[in-house]
């Protein structure tokens, strides 16, 4: 995830570079959620900071992203698979080398501090969440990061929706609170 922190500055970087703007939202859903979370306060030109699907604590998060089976791989091969070869379940994530993921990846689970970076973020913040997300519980993690965070904050709970809901009444919700939150920067 380090890694993909350094993506995000990168980006921001070029962004700034090439279409210069009064105003840098940034925003980033469940694991992007997690590398927004972990970059936007080092970064003054970020003007508000939206997290979709968000996670607060990532070592206990590690228990939902990766099964038993995983976690034993991790430690025995030093690698997993991004989805246990006999799961039907699928996973979204964009994993390189065929789907096999190395044990460093998890173990930054346990030495990234994604409370600390949100308290340490002084602007604007939306957070949004599904009310029925099946991967990151709408009571606990979304809830702790928004007690987390200085004001001006804003928490929206869609109702109905998952964590990767693709439904367009739960799309249309979520860009219209983006669209309010960004509107008033």
């Amino acid at each position: 995830m380090s890694e993909e922190v350094k993506d995000t500055k990168a980006a921001i970087d070029y962004i700034t570079k090439h279409y210069p703007t009064k105003k840098l939202v940034l925003i980033g859903n469940s694991t992007g959620a997690i590398d927004a979370s972990l970059y936007s306060y080092k970064d003054k030109r970020i003007s508000g900071l939206i997290l979709w699907g968000p996670v607060s604590y990532l070592d206990q998060a590690a228990r939902y992203d990766f099964k038993d089976r995983q976690v034993r791989d991790f430690w025995i091969k030093g690698w997993t698979y991004q989805v246990p070869r006999k799961s039907k379940k699928k996973r979204v994530w964009a994993i390189p080398n065929k789907g096999k993921i190395k044990k460093a990846f998890y173990d930054e689970f346990f030495t990234l501090d994604i409370p600390r970076a949100i308290r340490r973020y002084k602007r604007p913040l939306l957070i949004i969440h599904g009310e029925k997300d099946e991967a990151i519980p709408v009571a606990k993690d979304p809830v702790e990061l928004y007690k987390l965070a200085n004001k001006p904050k804003k928490l929206v709970v869609i109702k109905g929706a998952s964590h990767t809901s693709k439904r367009p009444e739960h799309l249309k919700k979520t860009i219209e609170a983006m669209h309010t939150f960004i509107r008033k920067l």
